[in-house]
């Protein structure tokens, strides 16, 4: 069965400061019974009375059949994604309501066929941490205008009145206008609990497997389904993907079946090891920017995989040929070579960032170490054992700082940082110094030759 559905972020009031308290409970919600029962409301004045009726619809189009939605929860970014499961035959109206396939709620700001969340749409509201509704525009029009004949001749003082301040209905006759307005609103209430941490959408097709093993037997999922991630593992992803009706389907997602792009071979080898890095095309207009978004460690004498590296950050890389994104250093000096692939640019290019696995020589892999990867400008000096760092914060803002290995733990031994002053008649420079264990810092001011 073909499945599609529409996402939406829960949006969140102030999420930068939002802690967990304030978000959904992950797992499957049911859509309440909507609420059919007419309101009547009555606005009068003197000459004019208004009758409204209002219903309850609801705000999900009726044609996608709409009964479950997954919610997934994250508690780092402080946010929940909603899945609405819709009909297999369903497709977005062009309506107002629905351009998007998906959309995304607070801090999400682009939109691709690969990532179809949009930045606006309806509103979502959590009314606890068990439930939440979604709301759309009110439907109001007027009906029909119904007038009211005089009732009897006015009195001079009412004729008066009705020149100075208003008319009376029972002298003058007045309408009564009949209003129609439709509000449209669901609710939905945690139904089970379910570990969701995340929710994928596939852009190709591929297989959940019963087990975390490729020999397993399988089911195949389509391309532009949601899956729910329950857990995450070095070369696998537990999921769920839930069918329309709520029946779901649990297994296993291969990590490597969901990179698109081309595996090349890289120049830089091992004694032990040769590598390939999986490189994507993000900007189609800019096809000689290829970003990596894998690596995978193969024992030559073998020719078997013995790693994939996934959980990296890489922005797009023109400078570098596909063969040579990735480098061969010993970042820690420990004797044992390293991996490098490029990571952030850092915007304008100074403060740009390398990707470094560490080998481990007790477990024979690869691993991300986040420090020597947060470090602008890197430069690894072998000959003299030290790591050194630089950044920019402005055009009269420069920071560098020089790290030492000390009993294994990398360690900050000099800093130095130059900035102008407030009134922008001089330059502080200031300079620290590793001593007996503790920074000792220094600072000298300049006063600024104005020409």
């Amino acid at each position: 069965m073909k499945i599609h559905a529409f996402i939406l972020y829960l949006f969140l009031i102030n999420t930068a400061s939002a802690n967990t308290d304030e978000l959904l409970i992950p797992g499957i919600y049911r859509l309440n019974a909507p609420s059919q029962r007419p309101i009547q409301n009555l606005g009068k004045a003197d000459t004019k009375i208004i009758k409204s009726t209002k219903n309850f619809s609801n705000a999900l189009p009726k044609a996608a059949k709409i009964s479950y939605a997954m919610v997934s929860r994250d508690d780092v970014s402080h946010t929940n994604k909603i899945v609405f499961l819709v009909d297999e035959n369903y497709r977005d109206s062009s309506s107002a309501d629905n351009l998007c396939v998906a959309y995304a709620f607070p801090n999400w700001n682009s939109h691709s066929e690969s990532q179809p969340f949009c930045t606006n749409g309806n509103p979502i509201f959590r009314t606890e941490k068990s439930a939440f509704s979604i709301e759309r525009a009110a439907d109001e029009r007027m009906i029909r205008e119904e007038k009211i004949p005089p009732q009897r001749a006015p009195t001079d003082k009412e004729k008066i009145a009705c020149i100075l301040i208003s008319c009376s209905g029972e002298a003058y006759g007045y309408s009564i206008y009949h209003y129609a307005t439709t509000l449209y609103h669901d609710d939905f209430s945690l139904q089970a609990v379910k570990n969701y941490q995340d929710i994928f959408y596939l852009t190709k097709d591929l297989s959940i497997y019963h087990q975390s093993s490729k020999s397993s037997a399988h089911t195949n999922v389509g391309k532009g389904k949601f899956v729910a991630i329950t857990a995450m593992h070095p070369d696998w992803y537990e999921v769920d993907s839930v069918k329309q009706d709520g029946e779901i389907l649990h297994g296993w997602l291969s990590r490597e079946d969901l990179i698109e792009g081309e595996w090349v071979g890289q120049k830089a080898k091992l004694p032990k090891y040769r590598f390939r890095v999986a490189l994507q095309t993000q900007d189609e207009s800019d096809s000689e920017a290829k970003t990596a978004v894998a690596i995978e460690v193969i024992n030559r004498m073998t020719n078997r995989r013995v790693q994939m590296i996934y959980d990296f950050y890489s922005d797009p890389n023109r400078f570098s040929r596909p063969e040579e994104m990735l480098s061969v250093v010993d970042a820690n000096f420990d004797g044992y070579p390293d991996i490098m692939v490029f990571g952030s640019s850092g915007g304008a290019g100074p403060n740009s960032t390398e990707n470094i696995f560490l080998f481990d020589p007790k477990t024979q892999k690869f691993a991300l170490d986040e420090m020597l990867s947060g470090l602008p400008q890197l430069d690894i000096n072998s000959k003299n054992r030290t790591i050194s760092s630089a950044s920019r914060s402005s055009c009269c803002s420069h920071h560098a700082e020089t790290y030492r290995y000390i009993k294994g733990k990398l360690t900050l031994v000099a800093d130095w940082d130059e900035s102008m002053t407030v009134d922008g008649e001089g330059m502080v420079t200031t300079t620290g110094k590793l001593m007996r264990g503790k920074m000792i810092y220094r600072a000298k001011r300049r006063k600024l030759e104005m020409q």
